[in-house]
């Protein structure tokens, strides 16, 4: 477990100009990589598909918090960007 949670921390690091961009429902809706790339991310990842997304929202979670650019947001207000986003890929996993 503690492998695929470097694994998704080096691949957050790789792709934070995107992921660290837009955040939330919104931010999924308007960005046209974001969405796409936590898909290819989650698949690329071996085990239980909804796992995966748990593991991926949690190691994105601590990002949001880490960066400066959320610290003008609540902590409740990042906890529901984090829901919004983990609610919609959640849903593409499973229906895919």
């Amino acid at each position: 477990m503690k492998d695929k949670h470097m694994w998704i921390d080096q691949k957050i690091e790789e792709h934070k100009h995107v992921l660290m961009a837009s955040f939330g429902f919104q931010g999924l809706l308007k960005s046209k990589l974001k969405l796409p790339l936590i898909l290819k991310i989650i698949r690329e990842m071996p085990g239980s598909a909804i796992e995966n997304v748990t593991i991926f929202f949690d190691e994105l979670r601590e990002r949001y918090l880490a960066d400066s650019q959320f610290k003008q947001f609540r902590l409740s207000e990042v906890d529901r960007f984090i829901a919004e986003e983990k609610s919609l890929v959640g849903l593409k996993v499973i229906n895919n």
